[in-house]
């Protein structure tokens, strides 16, 4: 992993966020966003669990690499393994590697026309007045992690989405002012029920959405930087044909390799090739970690 660290003042960086299950995808959210993204872009980069990813002018960012900068001494293991609050936790702090203007996207966006991000030192924000189960859940949480009301008339939970750094440090300082709490402290105690374990699951009626927080934040506090659009949007987010077990278990087996594997381990990005590691990573993993093979 190389770290990129540059201003983004003069365009935008990007940001693709593709898990192990969505490598097939990649491709084609690239090439969407290359084709259709107007704004200058800076640096291209790809966050993932995998490692097994090589894309031409795309710096890579492995999920374990980025949690060491939010928890080095990984304190909060039972939430590093909760893959979707924890890829919506590296978004909002998408500033540890770059300055500017952060375009978030995952590998299953495509883009289909033609939109320029930042205008007249402003930023574009899409919405849209369709609400779900899951759109009062995360109101629920904005008001509870940031003591802030949202827009009862807008949804912000789309598929894409620019940051701001500057607005992103603020927001988190407000909620760790709110809640007395580190961010992560934060996040954790208002979604889980406490004690946490690794099979927790978010309470009912508190629902993440890093978009719709980022959006009620910086529009109360910072509404000129802000253009809103309404649907319909340049851009869509298309369905995996993998069924959701499936889906889950590759990225399972990587959140718990990732955890224990030692420097010299070689690369296991699916389970299925646990038995091809040497004998005595395989005897770690099962009496070490807990480890138990299908």
């Amino acid at each position: 992993m190389s770290v990129v660290n540059t201003d983004g003042r003069n365009g935008i960086h990007i940001f693709v966020f593709c898990c192990a299950d969505y490598v097939d995808m990649l491709d084609d959210c690239i090439r969407s966003v290359e084709e259709h993204v107007a704004d200058c872009i800076i640096s291209r980069n790809i966050v993932s669990n995998t490692r097994n990813i090589n894309v031409n002018g795309y710096n890579l960012i492995h999920d374990i690499d980025f949690w060491k900068k939010l928890d080095p001494d990984f304190t909060e293991r039972e939430l590093y393994n909760h893959n979707w609050i924890k890829q919506q936790i590296f978004k909002l702090n998408i500033d540890k590697f770059v300055d500017g203007y952060a375009l978030i996207v995952d590998a299953e966006v495509r883009f289909t026309h033609s939109v320029k991000w930042i205008e007249n030192n402003a930023q574009k924000i899409f919405y849209s007045n369709y609400w779900t189960d899951y759109w009062f859940s995360s109101h629920e949480f904005i008001k509870q992690i940031a003591n802030l009301e949202s827009d009862m008339r807008k949804t912000f939970i789309v598929e894409a989405m620019i940051f701001s750094t500057d607005i992103l440090k603020k927001l988190r300082r407000r909620i760790e002012d709110t809640n007395g709490l580190s961010q992560i402290e934060s996040f954790k105690n208002i979604i889980f029920d406490i004690p946490m374990t690794t099979k927790s699951l978010p309470k009912s009626n508190m629902q993440m959405s890093e978009y719709d927080l980022y959006a009620t934040y910086i529009l109360k506090f910072y509404p000129e930087k802000v253009l809103l659009q309404s649907t319909p949007k340049p851009f869509y987010s298309v369905q995996h044909s993998l069924t959701s077990n499936s889906k889950k278990s590759q990225t399972k087996w990587l959140t718990f390799f990732e955890q224990v594997r030692g420097e010299n381990w070689p690369d296991c990005d699916s389970e299925v090739n646990f038995s091809n590691l040497p004998d005595w990573i395989q005897k770690e993993c099962i009496e070490v970690h807990g480890y138990k093979p299908n």
